[in-house]
């Protein structure tokens, strides 16, 4: 089982700097596509989305520019799928 406060710090450290409602990124000043995950809940909301993007095509953090691992999308992937 993949722990709540592992994936927290992965979507910091990785997705929230563009996907939040007050993005750090300089690039934005709206989360892309309006997808901000502020909260875990917001995360699998998205599900569908994040596998897809994240997991399985790698697509994003796009260009991987905040070096996501595949250990890491692997965990990421793991947690979606709990229950």
């Amino acid at each position: 089982k993949v722990a709540d406060a592992d994936i927290q710090t992965l979507i910091d450290t990785h997705c929230t700097g563009c996907h939040s409602k007050t993005p750090s990124s300089p690039a934005f000043q709206a989360p892309p596509a309006g997808i901000a995950f502020d909260s875990l809940e917001a995360v699998r909301q998205h599900h569908d989305q994040v596998m897809q993007a994240a997991v399985k095509t790698e697509y994003m953090p796009l260009g991987n520019m905040t070096g996501m691992k595949p250990e890491e999308r692997k965990q990421l992937g793991s947690w979606l799928q709990q229950p």
